[in-house]
Formats: C-alpha cells, sequence, structure tokens
C-alpha cells in the first residue's frame, strides 16, 4: 500500500487524482504530515511509486494545505493549487522538480483558490475568490498576467467563489 511506504502520509486525505494515459497517476493529497503539508504522489499502473518523480515518488509542499486544484498541462507540468484563506499556486515539471524559472506567487486570491488549468502554454488561471468569486492569471513564471482581465483579475460580481472552469482551447 502506498501510505505504509511514505510515512508522511499520516492523517492526509486523497484531494485530486490525475491519470496519464499509460497507467500512472498522481494522486494530491491534503493535511500530510498531520495536517502540515500537501503531497503529490506519482505511482505506477501496479501502485508502487514512480521512482522517476521526484526520485521518492512524492513531492512535498510544505506549510501549505487545504487542496482544491491539480491540473496537468499538455507539457505534462503539474500545477497544484489551494488555500482558505489565501490562496497558494505551485508548480512541477513531469519529474516532480519546481518548473525552471517559476517563482511562487506573492499576489494570491484572498480567500482561497478551488482550481487551475492553462489556458494557453503563457497563461495559467486560478479559481477562486477574493471579495468576490474570481479568475486571476498568472504567466509561466509565477507573475500576475496583467494581459488578463484587469490586472490579472477577473472578478466575476458573485459574493460565490469560483469553483469550478473549463476553458475551450
Amino acid at each position: 500500500p502506498i501510505s505504509t511506504t511514505i510515512t508522511t502520509l499520516g492523517g492526509s486525505s486523497v484531494k485530486r487524482i490525475y491519470e496519464y494515459p499509460n497507467g500512472k497517476a498522481l494522486f494530491a493529497c491534503d493535511n500530510a504530515n498531520f495536517g502540515a503539508d500537501t503531497i503529490i504522489v506519482r505511482v505506477n499502473k501496479d501502485l508502487t511509486l514512480d521512482t522517476s518523480f521526484n526520485t521518492t515518488g512524492a513531492v512535498t509542499i510544505s506549510g501549505q494545505t487545504n487542496l482544491s486544484g491539480l491540473f496537468v498541462d499538455s507539457n505534462n507540468n503539474i500545477y497544484v493549487a489551494g488555500g482558505i484563506t489565501t490562496s497558494w499556486l505551485r508548480a512541477y515539471t513531469n519529474a516532480g522538480a519546481p518548473l525552471p524559472g517559476w517563482v511562487n506567487p506573492t499576489v494570491n486570491l484572498s480567500n482561497g483558490a478551488y482550481q487551475v488549468a492553462t489556458q494557453s502554454t503563457n497563461r495559467i488561471i486560478v479559481a477562486g475568490k477574493n471579495t468576490n468569486g474570481a479568475l486571476q492569471g498568472y504567466t509561466t513564471t509565477g507573475a500576475i498576467d496583467t494581459s488578463f482581465g484587469i490586472n490579472g483579475i477577473v472578478d466575476m460580481g458573485s459574493t460565490l467563489p469560483i469553483t469550478d472552469f473549463a476553458i475551450d482551447q
């Protein structure tokens, strides 16, 4: 079983799953390390850890919880988002390393993130909430994409958060 192989999964729950066409799968686990972290685990088709992913089969996102979004783009880059009060967004290569040139965003949605996706190869979108439900655009380096909406944000005009969305490429 996966949970006996990775001891840091204690107290966690799987929040998102992504299955690759080759049968491998990503499991995004919230509240790992007894409520302190988020962990992404990749397993092979036979559910053994895929040690080509960060050499251990897992990536720990220290100090970040309330995972809500997992997205794998056409280049197999992995985007993970979450947070309830202040949102967070992380990006990794298919090998589990931080995406080259990526800097964790310092401008985030103030009331949490719910989903993440890429609009094109040049824009990452996070859905969530500021005062109103909102979409926030980032560049591939983690900077706010000021060409998206107004200064990087599209305010949806509703006090409800945006919890999911689809992008028509």
